[in-house]
């Protein structure tokens, strides 16, 4: 019998985690996002792949496997109420292990693993008191730092020292660290382009890499969109700035790291940003290897799929996800498809165009599409992220 696989897009996971038990609530934005967007996983799903999406009930066919966006104590709670069978959900230890996991102090922890020669930046700390904070913020290199939730995602949670007096931080450090018991600390560094390594653990002590992912944010650090090409096509574009054996090292390195730490405590795609970053002296450019993990799919894997699977050979684009009011997207939206009308191969696939990834009605806010192009991918355009560092 082939393998069903029951896809499910809670964006909230990382929120859960949180929190940290069975009844959290996402706030009333992020269930609109995932409301607007829950069928985005048709365009990463296998072929025998289902979609849990809204109200609705359990699909007839017996599931074999489930696949969220992230594991959350939530999430479990709600599977159980519509009767998913225990055995295809984590037990509390697995749970408990998967958040742990899912803590940035993770990435605290593997970063002086990575950056091992001058060819890397990188520095974190985990901080567990204002005192310690304070402490921190008076050394050479926080000065001008970035302070981080330990659970927190698409830029959220996250709060620059240059855009805060010392006390409104150490009113935020405060409170993070009442909720969540610590906080992570890092430098400011000069960021030239976002990108990513993406992983897949398969549950028995193996991590193995699937592709790179080349992304843009915006000023406060939030997730603008994603590079749609090959991977050897972001390879050469990351090569502008470093070696690519370099790039081969620290995926070597990662994988090793990775599947140490992991061991069988979890199954999935995950996946490790990082930056390229700039310097006033040589190297001149260098990379920071381990930003963050995130223990779950990301929309970096999103868009490797998208493009392994829809693009036609020798296109290139960008997948993004957006909000405006519901009148100004269905009016942008029926623009965008005007202007770029989608042309496709003889094989279906795309060669250039927009197109929505999820339904645009009049109550919609959130949008995913795609935008493409054809490109030979020899002359790389680059795709460079704004100036702001991270």
């Amino acid at each position: 019998m082939n393998e069903i696989s029951l896809y499910i897009l809670n964006l909230d996971s990382d929120l859960s985690l949180a929190h940290g038990d069975s009844h959290f609530i996402p706030p009333a934005s992020i269930r609109k996002m995932t409301d607007d967007l829950c069928l985005l996983p048709r365009w990463y799903k296998g072929e025998d792949g289902l979609i849990l999406a809204g109200g609705q009930a359990l699909p007839a066919r017996k599931i074999t496997k489930i696949k969220p966006w992230g594991w959350s104590p939530s999430l479990i709670k709600r599977l159980e109420a519509i009767g998913i069978p225990a055995n295809l959900l984590p037990d509390s230890a697995q749970m408990e292990a998967i958040r742990r996991l899912s803590h940035r102090s993770l990435a605290v922890r593997l970063l002086p693993k990575l950056a091992v020669s001058q060819r890397y930046c990188g520095e974190s700390m985990e901080i567990f008191s204002v005192e310690q904070l304070r402490d921190c913020l008076n050394k050479p290199p926080y000065r001008n730092a970035v302070l981080k939730a330990p659970w927190s995602s698409s830029g959220k949670g996250i709060l620059y020292t240059s855009t805060r007096g010392r006390d409104d931080t150490e009113a935020w450090s405060r409170k993070l660290l009442q909720k969540q018991g610590s906080l992570m600390a890092e430098p400011f560094y000069e960021k030239a382009q976002d990108f990513a390594m993406e992983f897949c653990a398969d549950g028995k002590g193996r991590v193995k890499f699937i592709g790179y992912s080349v992304f843009q944010t915006n000023g406060k650090g939030r997730y603008s969109h994603n590079l749609l090409a090959s991977n050897a096509y972001m390879k050469r574009l990351l090569g502008a700035w470093v070696p690519p054996a370099l790039l081969d090292a620290t995926r070597t390195r990662l994988e090793k790291l990775l599947a140490a730490c992991i061991g069988k405590a979890y199954e999935g795609c995950l996946g490790v940003d990082m930056m390229v970053c700039r310097f006033g002296e040589p190297p001149f450019f260098r990379i920071h290897p381990c930003v963050e993990i995130n223990l779950r799919m990301n929309m970096g894997i999103v868009a490797r799929k998208i493009y392994d699977k829809h693009l036609s050979a020798g296109s290139t684009g960008t997948f993004q996800i957006d909000r405006l009011p519901p009148a100004e997207l269905i009016k942008d939206h029926e623009a965008k498809e005007r202007a770029f009308p989608l042309v496709r191969d003889a094989e279906g696939k795309i060669i250039s165009g927009y197109l929505a990834l999820t339904p645009v009605n009049r109550r919609t806010e959130y949008r995913a599409y795609l935008l493409c192009t054809r490109s030979t991918q020899a002359e790389d355009a680059p795709f460079s992220s704004d100036t702001n560092t991270r």
